[in-house]
């Protein structure tokens, strides 16, 4: 039983490896109808480098045929993002990766480290006024070894790292609710899923010394994600709950922090070569922060 628990927990690390470096923020707030406050919109300053960094942990929970197995993921991730002008209406961001680093810890042992191959690597998106990712089309080119003898992509860094911003005039207290779907596909996966968000707009608070618009969102919804390692085709699904914390600076034009918790409680399913299936609970907590 040991060897088989060892087996799968080395084949599935590389499925939720890249769990770490998916953004767990795929939804919106759009269109709530406040007043006495000016709408919030992004606006980097044009070729002003604004460095972040993403922290994520996330704490797996399994039982296998009567064996608990717990995982620890850990990953960073630093990002320089400049502000390269105008897009029509909207704004092309040039996106370095300064450096991609990952960590599992699970009964099979513990690997991991720096990313090879892909500090440095520079791309463009284009995002909207208010943080929607409208293109992030040039993130497929880059490229990086992934778990398992697969290759990532950095669409699944950019495609929602930014906490999208209420439309229109908002006053302190005003809340809303919004609805949204989980589409995204890589190379090694495909996520689909649900999200309601109930928000809240909190005011104004003091982050190091800069102003920040402060954002409160309640999450619930269903995940279900699809991958394939090592010859298995595994499938992880189930509801999760969680909480987001945003705070944006008007004076910078950009997001100085956003704080995000999420549990999933689900289950693993194996459907090739053998039919298997472990229920799963996942904790997962990620920080994205300005850090220049």
């Amino acid at each position: 039983m040991k060897t088989a628990i060892q087996f799968f927990g080395k084949s599935v690390m590389s499925l939720f490896a890249l769990l770490t470096i998916i953004s767990f923020t795929a939804f919106s707030q759009n269109n709530p109808a406040g007043n006495q406050t000016g709408a919030l919109a992004y606006n980097y300053p044009v070729n002003k480098p604004v460095k972040y960094r993403t922290t994520t942990k996330v704490v797996q929970d399994m039982d296998v045929n009567g064996q608990s197995m717990q995982n620890n993921i850990n990953s960073y991730i630093g990002l320089t993002l400049k502000s390269l002008g105008a897009a029509g209406s909207n704004f092309k961001i040039e996106v370095t990766i300064d450096t991609m680093a990952q960590t599992t810890d699970t009964p099979a042992g513990f690997n991991g480290g720096a990313i090879p191959g892909i500090a440095g690597k520079v791309y463009n998106i284009i995002i909207s006024p208010d943080g929607k990712v409208i293109d992030n089309s040039e993130a497929k080119n880059i490229t990086y070894a992934a778990g398992a003898g697969g290759t990532g992509d950095a669409v699944q860094i950019t495609d929602n790292f930014f906490p999208v911003l209420p439309a229109g005039n908002l006053k302190s207290g005003y809340t809303w609710t919004t609805n949204d779907s989980i589409n995204s596909t890589t190379s090694l996966t495909t996520t689909r899923g649900t999200v309601k968000s109930d928000n809240t707009f909190e005011g104004f608070e003091l982050l190091n010394g800069v102003s920040c618009a402060k954002i409160t969102s309640v999450i619930s919804g269903t995940r279900i994600l699809r991958t394939q390692s090592q010859g298995m085709d595994i499938k992880m699904s189930g509801p999760y709950t969680g909480s987001i914390t945003s705070f944006f600076a008007p004076s910078t034009g950009y997001f100085m922090k956003q704080e995000v918790s999420q549990k999933l409680t689900g289950t693993i399913d194996i459907t090739a070569p053998d039919a298997m299936s472990f229920p799963l609970v996942m904790d997962i907590t990620a920080i994205k922060e300005v850090i220049n």
